[in-house]
């Protein structure tokens, strides 16, 4: 796999493990079965780009096959078989070059859906890695339906004998017949590593459709019998997938549901025992309880909550120090780290944050750690350092040192490895430049976490 399809595979692997909207819910809630066994038939079409082909999405490039496969809460599982053909057809020079391959993919992939049922109910996107193998054969059309081989004359016939100026008057034009006789890939086999986005949308209780869009991460460069270029040959497909699922998705309701003139009987419900409940213990009835489990001997008001005074996470009845500075980090007691306490804990690669925090948000706090910054600011933060690396300068200890080795990693000599330095070395290491290798590229990604 070469380098730009390699960074598009790795790109891809997060969203398998982006948080869902819904934290800690499953998308089969409510009455839905969470695992899900089905069988699938798909349909669809190839679009292939090879050293000399560039096919479109057609009829000629078709793709049929069968699944098996698993959901189970929000995660996806399937093994598949399919057959197709690409089929491509040069009109444009007089070679007319034409080929037909056929391929057969066999594999599994694994995967998980984007979103929350209860966000998105009809519609769940999701996305897909896997690994397959694809056997391909591929033949071209030289020859018409007599076994004349064809002969491409200038004047844009094709003749059954070559364009010379004493053929002129004895030759014959013929019609190519589109049948694809000559072998000129046999028996090929190629690893694939295949990438899937999709939509999936319930149709009935056992009935769901699926459409796709898959890049196949090719290792094979011979589907159209032509390495000019150092590229492995590229091969995508858009899929309709129909799902039959073998177990119902609703679940059925073991007791029965009263009709509208039955009457409802409650001989069965303590009420006194409902109004009285406490499950806390801290003395305030659940019906006006609005802080459930609160510690067990805490102190509470009339609706069953307990005090935070200065909002540090730590209850008053528990807090040695009730009163301190907003925004301050706190030991389990409840007392404020002194500024001393927070530079012998935390590296000058957590701290150098503290310059952008003060030049975007006027943070007070002089030692903002990693897991105090939103997630969301980290590339923001990232590009101004990068701009401006003398921020990281200002902070830096004068006793710390930077390897020798990494100089050439250091693009603009801050004596700090930047995660996009990180990037332009595995670059390097992928394209045979600057004689990065592996070793030394594993060596600066350590020393870049473990002492920045």
């Amino acid at each position: 796999m070469n380098a730009s399809n390699l960074r598009l595979f790795f790109l891809s692997i997060p969203l398998l493990f982006q948080g869902q909207l819904s934290n800690a819910q499953s998308i089969h809630t409510d009455g839905l079965n969470r695992f899900q066994p089905k069988i699938s038939l798909l349909a669809g079409s190839y679009r292939f780009k090879g050293d000399q082909a560039i096919s479109p999405y057609s009829s000629g490039n078709f793709i049929y096959g069968a699944a098996v496969g698993i959901d189970y809460s929000s995660w996806k599982f399937s093994a598949h078989y399919s057959k197709g053909t690409i089929l491509w057809n040069n009109q444009l020079d007089l070679g007319r070059s034409n080929f037909q391959s056929r391929l057969n993919d066999a594999g599994i992939q694994f995967g998980r859906y984007l979103l929350s049922k209860e966000f998105s109910p009809m519609l769940q996107p999701y996305a897909m890695l896997g690994i397959s193998v694809v056997k391909f054969e591929t033949y071209t059309d030289l020859l018409n339906n007599n076994d004349i081989a064809y002969q491409f004359w200038s004047d844009g016939t094709i003749r059954n004998i070559p364009e010379t100026h004493e053929n002129l008057g004895i030759s014959k034009i013929i019609t190519r017949d589109y049948s694809y006789e000559t072998p000129i890939a046999i028996g090929q086999k190629s690893i694939c590593f295949p990438v899937e986005l999709g939509l999936s949308a319930p149709l009935s209780d056992y009935l769901s459709a699926d459409v796709s869009w898959k890049y196949l991460f090719m290792q094979s460069d011979n589907i159209d019998r032509n390495t000019d270029t150092k590229q492995w040959d590229n091969v995508q497909q858009i899929t309709i997938r129909l799902n039959v699922s073998l177990i119902r998705k609703h679940s059925k309701s073991k007791q029965s549901t009263p009709t509208k003139n039955s009457p409802v009987d409650y001989s069965d419900v303590d009420f006194k025992s409902l109004w009285y409940t406490d499950e806390d213990g801290d003395g305030v009835n659940d019906l006006n309880d609005r802080c459930y489990a609160t510690p067990k001997g805490a102190p509470v008001d009339k609706f069953g909550c307990t005090a935070d005074s200065d909002a540090d996470g730590i209850y008053d009845f528990n807090d040695q120090q009730p009163s301190s500075a907003p925004n301050s980090w706190v030991n389990e007691s409840g007392v404020a780290y002194d500024d001393s306490w927070i530079q012998e804990h935390y590296s000058d690669s957590s701290s150098y944050f503290v310059q952008v925090l003060r030049r975007i948000n006027k943070n007070s706090r002089p030692y903002p750690v990693r897991k105090f910054i939103p997630e969301t600011s980290y590339q923001r933060w990232n590009a101004l350092l990068e701009e401006h690396p003398e921020w990281r300068n200002t902070i830096r200890t004068s006793n710390q040192s930077f390897p020798s080795e990494f100089t050439a990693i250091d693009s603009n000599h801050d004596k700090f490895i930047s995660l996009s330095e990180l990037q332009n070395a595995a670059n390097d290491l992928f394209d045979g430049r600057n004689d990065m290798t592996k070793e030394k590229l594993q060596k600066a990604i350590e020393y870049a976490f473990r002492n920045q």
